[in-house]
């Protein structure tokens, strides 16, 4: 799994194209025509058999590509009511900044990958999916049914 950071202003399916064409690289595969596309929402490399997801947060974008169904979620890390929102999306009191956003984008994480109803994957223990802060201010969570670590580069 591929999972590309930019700062660059991009748009989200060319930043796709892009990590494709790095995946290829480091994993030794032939590059093959692709085409990228929204299925409502959700983002789509259609001509390999990899899978993509997305994520905007503050001045980031976030991209994964990977063998498997994957799901990433990034975001800033803002001041809020954590008490009132865990409560009431989350199912019990989180008043730690850094658990309450790790709760959320797991939870993002998950719903990207696997699908469902993310208020309900808010309320499940979603502890078992990688949360990173390798950016001051920021959590970025990945979900993905690979076996594979994330491997992480930047786009500038």
């Amino acid at each position: 799994m591929l999972t590309v950071i930019t700062t660059k202003e991009i748009k989200s399916l060319d930043l796709i194209k892009l990590a494709y064409e790095e995946y290829v690289k480091i994993y030794l595969r032939p590059l093959k025509k692709i085409k990228t596309y929204y299925d409502g929402t959700k983002p789509v490399l259609e001509g390999d058999d990899l899978f993509c997801s997305i994520s905007h947060s503050g001045k980031y974008t976030l991209c994964a590509i990977a063998s498997a169904p994957v799901g990433v979620d990034i975001e800033k890390m803002l001041d809020r009511d954590f008490a009132h929102m865990s409560k009431r999306f989350i199912g019990k009191e989180i008043t730690d900044k850094e658990e309450f956003y790790a709760n959320w984008t797991r939870a993002e994480a998950r719903f990207k990958c696997e699908g469902g109803d993310v208020l309900s994957i808010l309320k499940q223990d979603n502890s078992h999916i990688p949360t990173f802060r390798f950016i001051n201010g920021y959590s970025i969570s990945i979900c993905s049914k690979s076996k594979n670590r994330p491997m992480f580069t930047h786009i500038f």
